[in-house]
């Protein structure tokens, strides 16, 4: 798991999901899920780098924040998860 972002780094939801689709047709990846109904996304290029980094994955909102929950954690977020790092849980 990895929450992220700050109030300033977030969009509009209405227009990150109109810009999710190209953002994740640039990494060659699917779509992830998205649970919650916040107002604001994190930014479509930022969810489709993790998600790529993820193998795929989710992005919850909990209790105002995105968490993504990468379906394994490869590339950068294999390093994240080394012992002295950041957990993925």
């Amino acid at each position: 798991m990895l929450a992220l972002l700050r109030t300033s780094d977030v969009w509009v939801r209405a227009a990150a999901e109109e810009q999710l689709p190209a953002a994740c047709s640039a990494f060659g990846v699917r779509l992830p899920s998205i649970e919650g109904t916040a107002p604001s996304l994190p930014p479509p290029a930022l969810m489709a780098f993790l998600t790529a980094e993820g193998a795929g994955g989710e992005f919850v909102d909990v209790d105002g924040n995105w968490v993504f929950r990468p379906r394994s954690a490869t590339g950068m977020l294999a390093d994240l998860t080394r012992e002295g790092a950041v957990p993925l849980a």
